[in-house]
């Protein structure tokens, strides 16, 4: 296996046009994958993509930041951030340490406590190819042939949701998730004014929940249980699991979706 050590970005792109070769961030998925169908590697530390900065109201992640150091870095930055919340459940210690954001982004795992709350910010992904562009991580989720050839250099967010909640729906303390849940919302003169809800571990990779949004848009913030809203809900498609039928995580979601509008507003605490 061959490595290669890039040093400016733009080494980047012919590298990742030959074939058989990936880049080489934290090393987790790699582990998880396999080798064996790879000729080399792009070792990606020496172009400097761990920076984390606050520009203009908006949080920038360079790709190779782990979740350990985008916890930390956060809770000084973006204290309310959803991110830190639900990053600090992720995986083990170590493997906090190793995780990146890029590698994370691209390999989209099922256990991925990342990509729900992205995509609930709003987030921007930069992508390197021939040239730089920018595209939005829910469009990216459902469009992987665009990462092909390209390095994911960073995302961006707005730091506009100082309300969030976060759930994890695991059979036991350490494990893969059965589905994750990010609640984002805004409260303005006693008011739900706008609100992001999104599953992970759905059929399609991750659901957003629109029609939830919408009925919430306008409800008063002091009288926030949402137990006759869970009934207008459509049902989501789980993949049928072993261990929970479509119909059984269903029925989880919206105690779960119900619990946290409750305890975001202050409605109930646990």
């Amino acid at each position: 296996m061959d490595w290669y050590f890039p040093t400016e970005l733009k080494e980047v792109p012919p590298l990742l046009k030959k074939e058989g070769l990936a880049p080489h961030g934290g090393g987790t998925g790699l582990l998880r994958t396999g080798l064996s169908r790879l000729k080399g590697l792009v070792d990606l530390s020496g172009l400097h993509l761990d920076a984390i900065e606050e520009n203009n109201g908006s949080i920038i992640l360079g790709s190779s930041s782990t979740y350990s150091m985008i916890c930390r870095t956060l809770m000084q930055k973006d204290p309310g951030s959803i991110l830190p919340k639900a990053l600090s459940m992720s995986a083990s210690t170590p493997l906090r340490n190793r995780i990146t954001l890029g590698g994370s982004i691209a390999s989209f795992p099922i256990w991925s406590d990342l990509m729900g709350p992205l995509i609930a910010l709003g987030s921007q992904v930069n992508l390197l190819k021939e040239t730089e562009t920018k595209h939005p991580v829910e469009y990216i989720s459902g469009n992987r042939e665009l990462l092909k050839g390209s390095l994911i250099t960073g995302i961006e967010y707005k730091k506009e949701w100082p309300l969030s909640w976060y759930h994890r729906h695991t059979r036991v303390a350490f494990d893969y998730p059965l589905f994750t849940l990010t609640i984002l919302l805004k409260i303005e003169a006693g008011r739900i004014a706008d609100s992001r809800i999104v599953v992970i571990g759905t059929r399609n990779r991750f659901t957003r929940i629109y029609e939830l949004e919408t009925l919430l848009a306008g409800r008063s913030a002091d009288s926030p249980d949402p137990v006759d809203l869970m009934e207008k809900m459509p049902e989501l498609e789980f993949p049928e699991r072993k261990t929970a039928s479509s119909g059984q995580l269903n029925c989880l979601l919206k105690v779960w979706l119900r619990r946290g509008i409750r305890e975001i507003t202050g409605g109930e605490r646990t």
